[in-house]
């Protein structure tokens, strides 16, 4: 994927490009600098509430993301009533850095790289390469060698993530938790 954002910082890859209702992109965000914020447990949890909470107000629809320590990578989708993909992706940082600064004040409310990249999701087929990425990132890493034993994940089809039925729907609050901390609880 490429990173267009982190050499134009003025936004110049995104002129022509619009966000619409029903619209699913691949969304990755860096972290500031050479960080790894994300490698405990309250970060990760930071960022699944950020991502609950944009779907619980109807800001967008998180389809799947995994959250590795210097990035996440997000599948989501815009809803009809919800806001655009720049604001969706701001609302998110916005609410992740402050309960991550929260936490973790050493990070100096610094936690994002400016800007996302983005790629639009618009087959079936490509549809299906992003989640087996996403799903894959963590063991692609080698952060482990299966990636069902990553707790920083989750996706709206489970258990089986590379055959997504009809539509995008999930349910609301869905990315609370972890995919690892639902299965291990059942």
């Amino acid at each position: 994927m490429p990173l267009a954002h982190l050499t134009d910082p003025v936004g110049r890859v995104r002129l022509g490009r619009y966000s619409s209702a029903g619209e699913v992109a691949l969304i990755e965000l860096r972290a500031y600098g050479s960080r790894r914020p994300f490698v405990d447990l309250s970060a990760g949890r930071a960022v699944a509430q950020a991502l609950g909470r944009a779907e619980r107000l109807a800001y967008g629809r998180s389809l799947a993301w995994v959250l590795l320590p210097d990035r996440l990578l997000w599948l989501a989708q815009l809803l009809p009533d919800g806001m655009s993909l720049a604001r969706l992706v701001g609302s998110v940082k916005g609410r992740s850095t402050w309960l991550i600064g929260s936490r973790r004040p050493e990070l100096g409310g610094r936690i994002w790289a400016q800007g996302y990249d983005d790629e639009p999701i618009t087959t079936r087929s490509s549809l299906i390469d992003a989640l087996r990425s996403i799903v894959a990132a963590p063991a692609a890493a080698g952060l482990v060698s299966n990636a069902a034993d990553y707790p920083y994940w989750d996706a709206a089809w489970l258990p089986v993530a590379s055959d997504p039925p009809q539509g995008c729907s999930t349910a609301s609050g869905r990315t609370e938790t972890s995919a690892a901390a639902r299965r291990s609880s059942t």
